[in-house]
């Protein structure tokens, strides 16, 4: 039946086709747990987060999908994705409602080559979101790449997965979690409460890498404080962070003032000593010490701020040194609070064995090289590959190394196991059992095979028969 409105128009009355159901389902690219689908309802879309079917049953799956939600229902940023509801989809089933994201994750923002506007607006925002959080007491503990999303419109920020964060309120997931290089060291101690810092050190990660693609200045003394391996040591939290760089926004400002007037200075003197001593009018060593100020401070400070500028090469020099030897000491410092930690857990293990033989010592002093060089090799690729700082740290580490070494091996000075044998210290049993627990902790340290274990355990007992 046709009605007239008020106005005169004639037509059907309003039928509402819409439902709540969500359509137009596409799977997205989701590893571990969980299942993620693009869906839409009411003509836009949104992201349901839901269990794998393996998973959808199983009581501990499922309170950290409550544990996300009820975490994502805490938070209402700009820069963070936001969590709508709780509810039953007919293809996921049960599922966290949430903001479909229409951008790109950080890795491939920075292989778009933003501009440095573009960088700097990111990086304040990843901040903005962080300080936020922290604020509720909540502790992300997988800030990295991938969780940062950068819209196509407007490069606004949208941190997503809370799948792993903590806060006082939940009981669930205490256990060490984290991405490996951007986990924070305290994130493998199960022994150790994880408090914001566990975030302030991922995001340092993760502006390295901006600062290692984009070579965007201004941030490297920055990262250095997050990155640190005490944590007493780092920033306390993203508001330090945000007011440092504010800081250095400020003296990049400053620096072209204070630049020019030293050149001038230094150019003065010099020219002016070269007026006594020569008759050209530009003295050579003036032409020498002059460089373009972009090519020594882009690692710290923003070039396209300070135009051509021209610096004597003894300023760019003193610099240069101030900030290698910072970063160094602070590298030195963490090395040898390693190398120490190294040296104790070798001796701890080595002073628990009740009969230490020659043989045995070489074999803890192998595990302890063996750590020691993953650990030096764990450090150095935080580093820029081929640079001077880490071809110095790697050889300060060697330094400890070796000084550790030999401390271990003057203080573990043991007879060969043979000799005790021979001597009539040890029974033959004991002879057979000691030499088959060193064989055994050779193989758990993979210094030998199964294979050579058999061997060398068979040739040891027909050696004692035909004794």
């Amino acid at each position: 039946m046709e009605q007239t409105s008020d106005s005169g128009f004639v037509g059907k009355p309003f039928e509402d086709k819409s439902t709540n159901e969500f359509t137009d389902h596409v799977e997205m690219p989701c590893g571990g747990f969980n299942r993620l689908f693009r869906a839409k309802r009411y003509g836009k879309w949104f992201v349901l987060k839901g269990l794998k079917l393996e998973y959808s049953s199983n009581p501990f799956y499922r309170e950290l999908l409550d544990k996300e939600f009820e975490l994502g229902m805490m938070l209402s940023h700009p820069n963070i994705v936001t969590i709508y509801g709780r509810e039953y989809d007919a293809v996921l089933g049960d599922c966290i409602v949430m903001e479909y994201v229409d951008g790109m994750t950080l890795t491939d923002f920075l292989d778009s080559k933003p501009s440095s506007e573009a960088v700097r607006k990111v990086v304040d925002e990843i901040l903005s979101a962080m300080s936020y959080f922290h604020g509720l007491q909540v502790v992300h503990r997988d800030i990295k790449p991938s969780n940062i999303l950068v819209t196509r419109n407007g490069n606004n920020v949208k941190i997503i997965d809370f799948g792993f964060s903590d806060t006082d309120s939940h009981a669930i997931l205490k256990q060490p979690a984290g991405t490996a290089r951007y986990a924070a060291p305290e994130q493998y101690d199960e022994n150790v409460a994880i408090d914001c810092r566990a975030d302030i050190y991922s995001f340092g990660m993760v502006l390295k890498d901006i600062v290692s693609v984009t070579k965007i200045g201004g941030y490297k003394a920055v990262v250095r404080n997050c990155i640190q391996y005490d944590r007493e040591k780092r920033y306390a939290n993203a508001t330090e962070i945000q007011n440092a760089i504010a800081f250095r926004r400020k003296l990049r400002i400053l620096l072209p003032i204070v630049i020019i007037l030293t050149t001038v200075v230094c150019a003065a003197v010099l020219w002016g000593r070269s007026v006594m001593n020569s008759s050209s009018d530009v003295p050579d060593i003036v032409a020498d010490t002059i460089v373009k100020v972009d090519t020594v401070f882009s690692a710290r400070y923003d070039s396209e701020l300070v135009d051509t500028v021209v610096v004597p090469q003894r300023v760019v020099t003193i610099v240069d040194a101030e900030y290698d030897t910072i970063y160094a000491q602070s590298l030195y410092d963490e090395a040898k609070a390693q190398m120490d930690a190294l040296s104790a857990a070798t001796i701890a293990k080595m002073s628990s064995d009740t009969l230490l033989t020659d043989e045995e010592v070489a074999a803890y002093l192998t595990m302890f090289l063996n750590m020691s060089q993953s650990k030096c090799d764990s450090i150095a690729s935080r580093l820029e590959d081929g640079s001077m700082l880490q071809s110095q740290f790697v050889s300060h580490w060697n330094v400890l190394f070796e000084r550790n070494f030999f401390n271990i091996q003057d203080k573990y000075k043991s007879p060969h196991l043979y000799d005790l044998y021979e001597s009539g210290k040890i029974t033959k049993n004991t002879y057979i059992e000691e030499f088959k627990g060193l064989c055994k902790l050779q193989l758990d340290m993979g210094i030998m095979t199964k294979e050579q274990y058999d061997e060398m355990v068979a040739g040891m007992k027909r050696a004692i028969e035909n004794d």
